[in-house]
C-alpha cells in the first residue's frame, strides 16, 4: 500500500502544472492569479455574501462551483483584500494582512532545510519540496473538513466541520481516532473540548482514501475494514467531507458531465443522524427547541408550533419560544398564573426522549393536558396513542427541549405544545387574570416590553389619587406611591403631560429599551400605564432616593455639588476612574438639556466620547420653573447657578443680552426675545424680501456693535430642520453670522 501510494505521488508532480518558485507570492484582489493543477487551484478565493473577505484554499478549479476543499488557519480562516500569502526563501507558506502582519505559515514536517520549490498537484495535495524530492509540509497533512483520493488520516489527525454553509469557522463537528476507534462527535465550543462520540466507524489507526475513491481503516492487525468502495475514479470526483450539520459524506461528481452535474451522495455516515442523536446528551445536530427529521442524507431542522429560528439563516442553530417564561409567570407553588392565556397545539410522531421531568400512570389524555398546563415548568407533554383502559402515560417535558426527532416508524405519540393564545397580549383589563405579586394592586405583564402593565386606577389608588408630589419637571411630574413587589414597596410614579402625536409606538419602544436596563445605581423600571390618553411610568426607589427619583435632577446635583461618586456608590470599576465618569456625565447633562437647541447632535457626542471634541461645562439642563427637587423657590434657583454663570453656556459679551453657542453650527443661539429688546421691538426695517424682512438692531460683540437680524416670514412646515440646515450651509457665504433663533431669525 505504502508503495503504490509513493507511485502516485511521482505520477501526480509530474502532472503538476509548473513549479512555484522562492519567492513568488499571490495578492488577496479580484485578479484571481492562483497556482494551479489541471484539476485545482491554489489561492484566494472570495467568500460569497462576505465583501472583500477572502480564503487562503485549494479548490476544484473544473467544477463550476469551485468546490472548496482546503483551507488555511483552519480556526478562523478569514482574511480580508489585500492580504498576501508568499512562498518564503526559507520554505515555508507565510500568509499576512494588508498591513503585513503575519497570520499563519505552514508547519516544516521534515528537518530538512534545503526548500527546492512548491507545486499544487493534481491529487489536490499542495506540497513544499526540498532537493532531496521529500515533502517538507503538504496540504494533505494538515487536512481540514475534507479528505481526497489518495489521502490518509493517520491517528493523531482529525477532520473539523465548517461552522455553518458559508461561515468558513471551525464547527461543532470532529472526526477523530479515539481509543482505537474511528468517532463522530460534538466538540464544546467554549472550551474546544470533546464530548463523547455519537457514531463509531470502526476500530483501527489510520483511515485510507485510496486511489479508486474507496475508503479504508487499518485495524490494529494491519487488515482492512471497508467502509466504501466506489466506482472507477477515472469518471468521477470523489472527496469526503464532514458536512457542518455533522454527517461524514462521500461525494461524487462527473469528470465529464453532460450539463446539469451535481455533487451526489455515495454514502454518509451515519445514515440517519437524527437517530443516531435520539438516545444521547447534547444539542444535537438541530440545536435546542426544534426537531430533527432526515431528508436527502441531512438533517432537516423544524421548530415546534410557538417557537421560531434563533438564526432564519440557518436552521441548525435551534430554536426560542415565541414567548418566553418569566418568573411572574409561575406563582410559589410552581403553578401557572394566568392558565386560560395558553392552549394546546398538536403534532405527531415526535419525541423529545430526554427532556422528561415528570411521568405519571395512569392518566387520560385530558389529565395530562391538564397537568401541563397548571404546571408553569411544563413546555410539552407527550400522551402515547396506544391506551390501556383508556389510561396511559403522561411524559412531561421542559425547556430547553433537546434531541427531538420525528419518527413515524418509531413514535406513536400526541405531542402537546403548550403555547401561548394569539389574542393573549390584546386581552382588556377585565379579561386578564391579574398577577398577585404586587400587594393590593393587581397587574399583568406585558409581553412585548416584559415590565408590568397597570391600569390607570391601578396607579391611582397606589399613589393615594396622585397626592403627594416628588417633583414636576418638562414632560410630567413624578408622585409618591406604594406597591408591594420584589424590589421593594416605594415607588415613583411619573406622569407625562406632553407627548408626540405618533407617541404610542415612541412610548411602547422606550419603555421596551428602559425594562431591559438594570444596574444598580438605577432606580428599575416595573411598569407603565398605556391607557387611553394617560402615559405613566412605575420605578422602584429607596427611601433615600425619593427625593432623587427623577434622574436628571438628582444626577445635575451631585454634578453641582461635585459628589459624583455618590452616583456610582459601591461600584469600584467606576469610582476607580472619577475622570471619565466625570466625562460621561457632562455629555449626559448636554443631551437632556430641556432646551432643545442646546442639544449637541450625534456626531458630536460621538467626538465628545472620543476625545476630538473638549466637553465643556454643561449649563442647567432644565428651566427653573420645572426643576423636580424639592424646596423652596431659593433651593431650586440656587441648584441652576450655584454653579456660577460664568461656567455656564451664557454668553454675557453682548451688552447683558444673554446667548448660548450652539454646537452643531458653532453659532450663537439668542432667544426671541433676546433679539426683539436688540432691534427695539423689530422697529427700525432696513429692507424687505420675498421671505423675509431685515431690521437694523444693536448687539455689541468682537465683530462690532451693529447687526442686522433677518427675520423669515414664510417656511416650509419642517422648518427648524431645514433652517438649521441653511444656517450651516450659507455660513460662509453671507456677512458674518453671530446666530440663530428657532423662530426664524437671522
Amino acid at each position: 500500500m505504502l508503495i503504490l501510494t509513493t507511485i502516485l505521488w511521482i505520477l501526480a508532480t509530474v502532472e503538476a502544472q509548473g513549479n512555484v518558485t522562492l519567492g513568488q507570492s499571490l495578492s488577496a484582489d479580484d485578479k484571481n492569479i492562483t497556482w494551479q493543477s489541471r484539476d485545482f487551484a491554489f489561492g484566494f478565493r472570495g467568500i460569497p455574501g462576505k465583501k472583500d473577505k477572502f480564503l487562503l484554499a485549494i479548490w476544484y478549479s473544473r467544477i463550476p462551483d469551485g468546490t472548496i476543499v482546503w483551507y488555511a488557519k483552519r480556526d478562523n480562516p478569514e482574511t480580508d483584500r489585500g492580504s498576501t500569502v508568499e512562498l518564503t526563501r526559507s520554505g515555508f507558506l507565510v500568509l499576512k494582512d494588508h498591513e503585513d502582519n503575519e497570520l499563519w505559515r505552514s508547519r516544516s514536517l521534515t528537518d530538512d532545510s534545503q526548500v527546492s520549490h512548491a507545486a499544487m498537484l493534481d491529487t489536490g495535495n499542495f506540497v513544499i519540496v526540498s532537493k532531496n524530492s521529500t515533502n517538507i509540509w503538504e496540504s494533505f497533512k494538515d487536512p481540514t473538513d475534507t479528505i481526497l483520493p489518495t489521502q490518509e488520516l493517520d491517528v493523531d489527525g482529525s477532520l473539523s466541520s465548517i461552522l455553518a454553509e458559508t461561515n468558513y469557522g471551525k464547527g461543532r463537528y470532529q472526526l477523530r481516532f479515539d481509543k482505537g476507534s474511528l468517532v463522530l462527535n460534538q466538540i464544546d465550543m467554549f472550551t474546544g473540548k470533546p464530548y463523547e462520540g455519537y457514531l463509531s466507524l470502526g476500530s483501527g489507526s489510520h483511515l485510507v482514501f485510496n486511489e479508486l475513491g474507496s475508503i479504508h481503516i487499518w485495524n490494529l492487525n494491519e487488515d482492512l475494514v471497508n467502509l466504501a468502495q466506489t466506482e472507477s475514479s477515472e469518471l468521477n470526483y470523489y472527496r469526503a467531507t464532514l458536512d457542518f450539520y455533522g454527517v461524514f459524506t462521500l461525494y461524487s461528481y462527473p469528470r465529464n458531465p453532460s450539463g446539469g452535474a451535481s455533487w451526489t451522495v455515495f454514502k454518509a455516515w451515519p445514515s440517519n443522524i437524527c437517530v443516531n442523536w435520539r438516545d444521547r446528551f447534547g444539542i444535537g445536530p438541530c440545536g435546542y427547541n426544534s426537531f430533527c427529521e432526515p431528508l436527502d442524507w441531512r438533517p432537516n431542522c423544524t421548530c415546534p408550533p410557538g417557537f421560531s429560528f434563533l438564526d432564519d439563516n440557518n436552521q441548525y442553530a435551534g430554536c426560542k419560544q415565541d414567548y418566553p417564561n418569566n418568573p411572574e409567570d409561575c406563582s410559589p407553588n410552581g403553578s401557572t398564573i394566568g392558565e386560560d392565556r395558553f392552549e394546546f397545539k398538536s403534532i405527531s410522531f415526535v419525541n423529545f426522549p430526554l427532556s422528561d421531568y415528570g411521568i405519571f400512570y395512569p392518566a387520560t389524555e385530558s389529565e395530562c393536558k391538564q397537568s401541563c398546563l397548571r404546571d408553569c415548568s411544563c413546555a410539552v407533554a407527550i400522551y402515547p396513542t396506544s391506551k390501556r383502559d383508556g389510561n396511559a402515560t403522561c411524559f412531561k417535558k421542559q425547556l430547553p427541549l433537546f434531541n427531538g426527532v420525528r419518527d413515524t416508524a418509531t413514535y406513536d405519540s400526541t405531542v402537546l405544545i403548550k403555547v401561548l393564545k394569539s389574542d393573549a397580549w390584546r386581552k382588556t383589563s377585565e379579561t386578564l387574570k391579574r398577577l398577585n405579586d404586587l400587594t393590593g394592586v393587581l397587574s399583568r405583564r406585558d409581553l412585548e416590553t416584559n415590565v408590568q402593565f397597570f391600569t390607570y386606577k391601578d396607579l391611582e389608588h397606589a399613589t393615594k389619587g396622585f397626592k403627594e408630589e416628588l417633583g414636576s419637571g418638562a414632560f410630567g411630574t413624578v408622585y409618591k406611591g406604594e406597591l408591594t413587589s420584589r424590589y421593594g414597596d416605594r415607588v415613583a410614579v411619573k406622569k407625562l403631560d406632553r407627548f408626540a402625536q405618533d407617541g404610542e409606538r415612541e412610548f411602547k419602544t422606550e419603555v421596551k429599551v428602559i425594562g431591559q436596563t438594570h444596574h444598580k445605581n438605577l432606580a428599575r423600571l416595573i411598569g407603565y400605564c398605556d391607557e387611553a390618553e394617560h402615559r405613566l411610568l412605575v420605578r422602584c426607589v429607596e427611601v433615600e432616593m425619593e427625593e432623587a427619583a427623577i434622574l436628571t435632577e438628582w444626577a445635575f446635583q451631585c454634578y453641582s455639588e461635585g459628589m459624583i461618586e455618590k452616583l456610582v456608590e459601591n461600584d469600584e470599576a467606576a469610582t476607580n476612574d472619577v475622570g471619565k465618569l466625570e466625562l460621561l456625565l457632562k455629555v449626559a447633562i448636554w443631551c437632556v438639556q430641556e432646551e432643545p437647541m442646546l442639544r449637541p447632535s450625534m456626531r458630536i457626542v460621538t467626538m465628545m466620547l472620543e476625545g476630538a471634541v473638549q466637553v465643556t461645562t454643561p449649563p442647567c439642563p432644565f428651566l427653573l420653573s420645572s426643576i423636580l427637587i424639592q424646596g423652596t423657590p431659593e433651593v431650586k434657583a440656587g441648584l441652576c447657578s450655584g454653579l456660577g454663570q460664568g461656567i455656564q453656556i451664557r454668553l454675557h459679551n453682548l451688552n447683558g443680552v444673554p446667548s448660548r453657542r450652539d454646537l452643531e453650527t458653532n453659532l450663537r443661539f439668542f432667544m426671541y426675545k433676546d433679539l426683539e429688546h436688540a432691534t427695539n421691538g423689530f422697529e427700525e426695517e432696513l429692507g424687505r424680501g420675498a421671505f423675509d424682512t431685515v431690521y437694523k438692531g444693536a448687539l455689541p460683540s468682537s465683530y462690532g456693535d451693529h447687526v442686522a437680524v433677518m427675520k423669515l416670514d414664510k417656511f416650509a412646515e419642517d422648518g427648524v430642520k431645514e433652517f438649521k440646515t441653511k444656517v450651516e450651509g450659507h455660513r460662509q457665504n453671507l456677512p458674518q453670522e453671530l446666530g440663530e433663533t428657532n423662530r426664524l431669525l437671522r
